[in-house]
């Protein structure tokens, strides 16, 4: 089993995401890291001098969700063990907190933010590990509420995807 790796620049510092909760399969844990069988791990490093921190877990285990930031604060979105689940971490305060539950609940799906709106595009759905979504959806932050978008045309899941002038481009999956 991989460790999930998510890196954001947030107020001047990287964050990364580590960690997974078991999956529900029969595993060899004999090989698994200690941090593979533990809840989300978090850490972030100062840019400017390359120190390393530990900050608050994450409060629901997960593997594969999305991240994305906006206004200063870490949205970690969906993932197995927490398809539907919303948490904010604030680095201000070193809280997490809970946002609106997606919509459509899914796992390996990208998180793009464009205007202030954090884009939930394509994935696995449910807290399963087969299929692929085409389910496009958009988290707004002030007023804690989701909107539909238009569904992409294919399903994707574990898609990449990158902004550039405004527009979400979603690749792979």
């Amino acid at each position: 089993m991989s460790n999930l790796k998510i890196v954001l620049i947030v107020l001047g510092a990287l964050a990364l995401l580590t960690g997974c909760q078991p999956l529900d399969l029969t595993v060899d844990t004999t090989e698994m890291t200690e941090d593979a069988t533990e809840g989300v791990k978090v850490q972030t490093v100062e840019i400017e001098t390359p120190s390393w921190s530990r900050i608050a877990d994450m409060p629901t285990a997960r593997a594969w969700p999305a991240a994305a930031a906006i206004d200063g604060k870490i949205y970690a979105i969906g993932g197995k063990g927490g398809a539907g689940v919303v948490e904010i971490y604030d680095p201000e305060t070193g809280l997490w907190s809970v946002g609106a539950e997606m919509p459509t609940p899914r796992t390996a799906l990208k998180a793009s933010a464009v205007d202030g709106k954090i884009y939930a595009i394509g994935g696995v759905p449910g807290d399963g590990l087969y299929g692929e979504s085409n389910a496009n959806e958009a988290y707004d932050p002030m007023t804690d509420t989701w909107t539909t978008k238009a569904n992409m045309p294919t399903p994707r899941g574990s898609p990449g995807a990158t902004v550039h002038d405004g527009k979400i481009y979603v690749v792979g999956g």
